[in-house]
């Protein structure tokens, strides 16, 4: 019997696979990297430009130079409560992802939970999550369990959208390839389909790892007593804002990093994507 992973591998992702000249996908690759970090340099000068030639205040907007120094003088306190955040971020997103990916599937695998389920989560993503912030604090108390409950709320819903999406975007021939070639049901979801869906599934992951930062900072500003996202408030009701502008700029590299290291774990699982542009 033909093997279902080697089948796969040869029919499923094969298939889809765009043709892309090799000169084209070095290009591609190499100037990416540039133009970001073009557009950060010329974010900086714009800062620059504003705060010093634009007269703006130093209580409204420090300069780039300002921000640097106070990274430097509260490095230890920043790296303290980054660490809060970022526990925070992966413990809400790993949830999220259990709970979307799992969801899906029950709801791909049949119609009646996909019927009673869909109204439910459709409604609680309708509410507005600064809506469900009093009961959540009236439920869990102020501290790292209500930032992790918003965090999911937040995440969980693109997670199981794309995962869904991704499991019915597979065409019926490969399962039925699966089921001709002697496969069980269990096989051929696993070796089949699953590979099928990766892309629209971490389509998803990507998405809701910039939320769970979104999520996790908004939690510690108004359900929080620590985390980098509470030190900026606080630094910014003191008008220390060369102190908040270093902790959002903590909060930002944090999210990028992230959301690249999410990319990356996609390229790794997929290799039959790497040659798109």
């Amino acid at each position: 019997m033909t093997d279902l992973a080697t089948t796969t591998s040869t029919a499923g992702p094969a298939a889809i696979r765009p043709v892309v000249p090799l000169s084209r996908m070095r290009r591609s690759r190499g100037r990416k990297p540039l133009l970001g970090a073009l557009g950060v340099a010329l974010a900086l000068i714009a800062w620059h430009l504003v705060t010093t030639v634009g007269g703006v205040q130093a209580t409204v907007l420090p300069e780039p130079l300002d921000v640097l120094r106070s990274l430097g003088d509260n490095r230890q306190l920043l790296l303290d409560n980054v660490g809060y955040t970022l526990r925070t971020i992966l413990i809400g997103f790993a949830l999220s992802v259990v709970i979307g990916v799992s969801l899906a599937v029950a709801m791909r695998a049949s119609s009646t939970v996909d019927g009673l389920l869909t109204p439910v989560i459709v409604g609680i993503q309708t509410v507005p999550k600064i809506a469900l912030l009093p009961v959540i604090l009236a439920w869990f108390g102020i501290g790292q369990t209500s930032g992790l409950v918003i965090v999911v709320l937040i995440t969980v819903f693109p997670i199981l959208v794309n995962t869904r999406l991704g499991f019915s975007g597979v065409d019926e021939e490969f399962r039925s390839l699966g089921s001709v070639m002697g496969g069980s049901r269990a096989r051929t979801f696993w070796t089949i389909e699953v590979p099928l869906a990766l892309p629209a599934i971490f389509s998803g992951l990507e998405v809701g790892m910039t939320l769970a930062v979104t999520g996790a900072a908004g939690a510690e500003m108004f359900a929080g007593s620590e985390g980098i996202a509470f030190v900026m408030q606080v630094a910014s009701s003191a008008l220390r804002m060369d102190m908040a502008f270093a902790a959002l700029t903590v909060l930002t590299v944090l999210g990028v990093v992230l959301y690249y290291a999410t990319t990356l774990v996609a390229w790794a699982l997929m290799p039959w994507t790497r040659g798109r542009s």
